[in-house]
């Protein structure tokens, strides 16, 4: 190989690795995020469970409506 041809190569490689190190980057950022998004999904079920639970306890299906 003449040496412009590994020049080429070599600048090739070394884009390719910088490329593939932002995207390693960019891939443990979301994973931290999904993380942070779970903790905050399982939270909110938790609460929306309590609401539910707290709801079926004050009214009654067959209670009247306070109008009558």
């Amino acid at each position: 190989m003449d040496n412009e041809r590994i020049i080429e190569l070599e600048t090739r490689l070394s884009f390719v690795e910088h490329h593939i190190n932002e995207i390693s980057d960019v891939i443990a950022q979301q994973a931290q995020q999904i993380d942070r998004l779970q903790q905050i999904n399982e939270k909110l079920v938790a609460r929306v469970r309590e609401l539910a639970e707290s709801g079926k306890s004050k009214t009654g299906v067959d209670e009247k409506p306070p109008h009558y």
